[in-house]
């Protein structure tokens, strides 16, 4: 499965674009994205099916890769993607992303259970202390 960044993704109207490895840019629409939509933000790696379609390459089955290696990134934005990815980002308190990341978990695996729910939140919070995303 190709992995690549989100350039663009207009909430509003349901689509964006997301890099591909070959250089070319591939149209995302909302419907087929499999995760939260909030998570799908400029500079964001993520895996995804390419199709063909009419009106050109299309990015299917959309979703996040917690953390993809160098060798394995896109590399045409790589400047812009972290400043993107940078400016957006808002320090919350670690109470409201533990929150958030329970929400995320839930809707893209509501088979997982708490103990597995319980690891998650730990480790992807010591990520987010990590960068500094976190206030506390």
């Amino acid at each position: 499965m190709p992995v690549g960044r989100v350039v663009s993704f207009d909430s509003v109207h349901g689509y964006g674009f997301v890099s591909r490895p070959s250089g070319e840019d591939a149209f995302m629409h909302a419907n087929d994205i499999l995760c939260d939509r909030h998570l799908i933000t400029p500079g964001v790696p993520v895996q995804f099916e390419e199709t063909e379609s009419e009106r050109g390459l299309r990015a299917v089955n959309v979703r996040p890769v917690a953390q993809v290696p160098a060798a394995e990134a896109d590399g045409r934005h790589p400047a812009a993607a972290g400043t993107a990815a940078a400016s957006a980002t808002r320090r919350v308190t670690s109470a409201e992303l533990l929150q958030e990341f329970t929400d995320v978990i839930i809707s893209c695996a509501p088979s997982v259970t708490a103990a597995q729910i319980s690891r998650l939140r730990e480790r992807l919070l010591g990520v987010a202390r990590g960068h500094g995303w976190v206030l506390d």
